[in-house]
């Protein structure tokens, strides 16, 4: 895992560990983050609205919650899906904060 927006590779695994499933083998987490980070972190980012934010969401534990595959060997209880999600809204307001000071211009700057 990496530092991603300001937010360090450890915390981002310390939120995934929230989930019994994904902290039993080290490839299954970082698919799981990795794939929040890379996809469902973006959209948050880039949501204008509400909606799109809780899309984003949604989408998100839909991937976590759907039946494991030979692509995602993981699938994970409902209720163990909102713990990681808890976990990740912390973090994805951190990140969009950061994301906000890099891209704002200093104060007093023209």
């Amino acid at each position: 895992m990496e530092d991603v927006l300001g937010v360090a590779a450890w915390e981002w695994e310390a939120a995934g560990r929230v989930s019994a499933t994904l902290a039993a083998e080290e490839e299954v987490l970082e698919k799981a983050i990795g794939r929040f980070q890379r996809k469902y972190l973006r959209a948050l980012l880039s949501a204008s609205t509400v909606e799109a934010e809780a899309r984003a969401w949604e989408s998100y534990r839909a991937y976590l919650t759907l039946p494991a595959t030979i692509l995602k060997p993981f699938s994970l209880a409902p209720g163990e899906a909102d713990a990681l999600l808890r976990s990740l809204e912390r973090l994805a307001a951190r990140a969009r904060a950061y994301k906000s000071t890099r891209e704002s211009p200093a104060a007093g700057q023209v």
